[in-house]
């Protein structure tokens, strides 16, 4: 072995697939990066390109099990059970009967699905565990209602299509031959306020999601194509003017864009504010692949104004939400869709577009927010509601969904449940109804008066 082999890092066999590159190839440069959480990247620099494809330990100070995920390879961690292989065709799969995600639930309750679908790939390369390693590798749901598997391109959707219409019929009760609606129009709102007396809502956040045409999902994006991915969308975004001005940042740490970087303290405000893309933190994140090439490649959007922001090349291309203080959803919706516009428009100068189905609506890396990718979410004050055992059903029956929040006992998050099969103003109307709902259900426990036979009447309907 030569000296400078000899001298060269020695990558961990659980990061190197067959394919990486040996430890005696010729690097340019080592590069440092830092974000203020602590996450120290040392990452080596190939001749052609720069892949993260080493962390050197004496640099990293985040847990082992994340470094596992945000290198160049797909998640392996036996310490937290992703050991799930994606591109090995298993004979069977692994014992699923204690796993609580709708992924696993669907192959259990049909054994010669995996076999059907394993050997599929779409153009790309997508395969059927590429998907479903996040859904195998994790037995207990996280989150509420867990997928179980995200489409690493727009191809997955038809590619395994057995697997994915009967998970999106679950969660959207939406048909297989459905033709998904449109409508951007907020004079069509109700101007009917949901807490007239703000009394219980706090704050309102509209989101929707977007994806590139003709790019990888961030699940199977590489590393080139997720620079560009960013490369297009901050063209796009440094070309709007008026209302939807702002400024494109980088994570800290990337060192993908240079153009502007984000200043110590508007990082702690997004921060503070709840603004600021996460670290992939999860296991579910993690073997997923969302958390490859961690932070490189991605950053957030800041409307001049600071009531719209875009992340970019999270789970998605592109987040695009809205916020605002208390209950003006109607507001909130009309910031948001101009700005969806104008990012469209810049989009098309840039040759480029969003990926759209008429079956499936705008693409997303998760079937959850397909159709219109619309979430709408309220942090509400509910102390007499969340009191009661029933307000979970109660929820349900209103078409919505209740989403963990750490500000308080008496306050939670409550959002959409479905995002398919009805326009974005149906979608909207309905979520301001049902909140409206909630509202003068919680007005009246505090007042002493009993809701039950109100309750009742409502899960009485048809």
């Amino acid at each position: 072995m030569s000296a400078a082999a000899a001298a060269a890092p020695q990558y961990p066999s659980v990061l190197r697939p067959a394919s990486a590159p040996a430890p005696g190839i010729n690097r340019l440069a080592l590069a440092l990066a830092g974000t203020s959480t602590g996450l120290l990247i040392y990452v080596v620099l190939s001749p052609k390109r720069y892949p993260p494809h080493y962390f050197d330990k004496q640099f990293i100070t985040v847990d082992e099990w994340i470094q596992q995920g945000v290198g160049n390879f797909e998640y392996y961690c036996p310490e937290k059970g992703a050991t799930f292989p994606p591109y090995k065709w298993l004979d069977r799969l692994p014992d699923l009967s204690q796993h609580n995600n709708h992924t696993a639930d669907v192959l259990r309750r049909n054994p010669g699905l995996y076999d059907e679908l394993k050997r599929r790939a779409t153009e790309n390369g997508v395969n059927l565990g590429k998907g479903i390693k996040t859904g195998i590798d994790n037995i207990s749901a996280q989150v509420d209602e867990q997928v179980g598997v995200v489409a690493g391109d727009a191809e997955s959707y038809s590619t395994f299509r057995e697997l994915f219409d009967e998970i999106i019929s679950r969660l959207h009760a939406y048909p297989k031959d459905g033709c998904q609606p449109h409508d951007f129009h907020s004079e069509k709102l109700t101007d009917a306020r949901i807490d007239p007396l703000g009394k219980c809502v706090l704050s309102c956040t509209i989101r929707v999601v977007r994806s590139l045409e003709g790019f990888n999902l961030p699940p199977s994006l590489s590393f080139e194509d997720r620079r560009e991915v960013e490369r297009v969308i901050a063209a796009a975004l440094a070309g709007l003017d008026g209302v939807s001005k702002g400024t494109y940042y980088p994570l800290p740490g990337s060192l993908s864009y240079t153009d502007t970087t984000l200043s110590k303290s508007e990082e702690a405000r997004l921060k503070e504010e709840g603004l600021l893309m996460p670290e992939p933190a999860s296991t579910i994140v993690l073997s997923s692949g969302i958390g490859r090439h961690w932070p490189d490649g991605r950053g957030i959007f800041s409307s001049a104004q600071r009531d719209v922001y875009i992340w970019v090349n999270n789970s998605d291309h592109m987040e695009i939400f809205a916020k605002a203080r208390g209950d003006d959803v109607k507001g909130s919706f009309e910031r948001l869709m101009r700005m969806v516009g104008d990012l469209e428009k810049g989009l098309r100068d840039q040759e480029c577009s969003f990926a759209h189905d008429d079956h499936l609506g705008y693409v997303s890396t998760c079937p959850s927010n397909l159709g219109t990718g619309l979430r709408i979410s309220l942090e509400m004050r509910l102390p007499n509601l969340m009191d009661r055992p029933d307000f979970r059903d109660i929820l349900g029956k209103l078409g919505l969904r209740m989403m963990v929040t750490e500000a308080s006992t008496n306050v939670c998050s409550v959002e959409n449940t479905h995002t398919m099969g009805l326009t974005e103003v149906q979608l909207t109307n309905d979520f301001m109804r049902s909140c409206t709902k909630l509202v003068g259900l919680e007005a009246r426990l505090e007042e002493g008066i009993d809701v039950d036979d109100e309750v009742r009447a409502m899960f009485s309907d048809k």
